[in-house]
Order: structure tokens, then C-alpha cells, then sequence
């Protein structure tokens, strides 16, 4: 009884606890643009720059502005997807991890493609009716749409029916081992663990 109602007040507290946090940079896979925006690119019609305004991990992270529909924004860069976990005995599979803010909600959606050589292999669309800091974890295999292949070396990122915008991305990792019960849904991206019956998992 002592050990749920420890588990409770903690839930609580997380969700009360202020969204911005200050760490320290400890994995390079990590990308938490403290000195610049590499190894993002923008199209033309948008720009990229650092800001502390908002930010999960260090002390900024990258904000994009747009003004023009289809605004893109790309990371030229191996991604390190792997199709299967070097370690047979765990249950871990490769996947894309990001935070996003959103000062104001947004009519459209994001696109995120990864590509090979210029070729889309990958890809899933994450709505944008949220404000504040949201986060997701998605798994290649199970929670994209076509088909991702080792060697994957770009990702592009597409603002598509939503005209003018502004979004800040941190705490952003192109590909790491996650355990595979533990991707959760949310109303921006439904489709992530569709399948599982996990009791908490399935409240978005």
C-alpha cells in the first residue's frame, strides 16, 4: 500500500514538476544545440538559431521559424539505425527520440522521412495541436511507415498544412536501443505501440 501511494506521488510531482530541466551533456548521440544549430539545415522560407527560451536538456535548444508552406528543415548525418539489437538477450529496438515545444497550436503536422542516398525509407506525421514541450519515442520497425535500412544517412523534417509557425526541438537522438514495451502514444502520434495491452500505456 506504502509502495502505490509512493508511485502515486510521484506521478503527480512528475507532472507538476516544471518542464525545463538544466543537465549536462553526457551521451554524444544526444543533440542539444547549446552552441549552434548544426547538424540542422534549413529550406528556404525558414531559419534556424539557438535560443534559451525553451529548453529539456543543457541550457537551449534549437528554434525553428517558418513561413512558407512545405518549410523543411534536415539533418545530413548516419542516422545508426540497426535492425536488429547486437545483444540477443535484451528486448530493445532502434529508436528515433526527440522533444518538441510548440508556443501556440498548429492546424498541421509534421512530417519526419528518413532517407537513404535521397531516398525515403522511413517515415511517420506528428500533429501539432499541443502547446508546450511534447515528447516521442518511435520505433522504426514497428512504429514507421515504409520500410528503414541500415546505412540511412538523412532526415528531413516537413511542416506540411500550416503556413507560418515557430517549434523548438532538443534532447534529439537520430537512433538508440529502447526497450520495446515502453514506447507510449499520445494524441500526436497514435500509432506508436499500437498493438500493446499495457493497462497505462493504452490511455494516451
Amino acid at each position: 500500500m506504502y509502495k502505490l501511494l509512493f508511485l502515486a506521488a510521484a506521478s503527480v510531482w512528475s507532472w507538476a514538476a516544471p518542464a525545463q530541466s538544466v543537465r549536462e551533456v553526457a551521451d554524444a548521440r544526444i543533440l542539444s544545440f547549446e552552441e549552434s544549430a548544426a547538424p540542422f539545415t534549413a529550406s528556404e522560407g525558414s531559419s534556424l538559431s539557438v535560443s534559451g527560451d525553451h529548453y529539456k536538456h543543457g541550457a537551449h535548444a534549437l528554434r525553428w521559424q517558418w513561413s512558407r508552406a512545405g518549410a523543411r528543415v534536415c539533418i545530413e548525418s548516419p542516422v545508426g539505425y540497426l535492425s536488429e539489437n547486437p545483444n540477443p538477450r535484451e528486448t530493445s529496438v532502434s529508436t528515433f527520440v526527440f522533444w518538441v515545444y510548440a508556443p501556440k497550436a498548429l492546424d498541421g503536422k509534421l512530417r519526419f522521412e528518413f532517407r537513404k542516398e535521397g531516398r525515403t525509407c522511413a517515415w511517420f506525421d506528428y500533429g501539432l495541436e499541443f502547446t508546450g514541450w511534447r515528447g516521442a519515442w518511435v520505433a522504426f520497425d514497428r512504429d514507421m511507415q515504409g520500410r528503414p535500412e541500415e546505412g540511412m544517412d538523412e532526415l528531413v523534417v516537413t511542416a506540411e498544412g500550416v503556413e507560418r509557425g515557430e517549434l523548438y526541438f532538443d534532447h534529439l537522438i537520430l537512433s538508440s536501443f529502447q526497450d520495446v514495451r515502453h514506447h507510449t502514444a499520445d494524441f500526436q502520434a497514435p500509432f506508436i505501440n499500437a498493438a500493446t495491452t499495457s493497462h497505462w500505456l493504452t490511455l494516451l
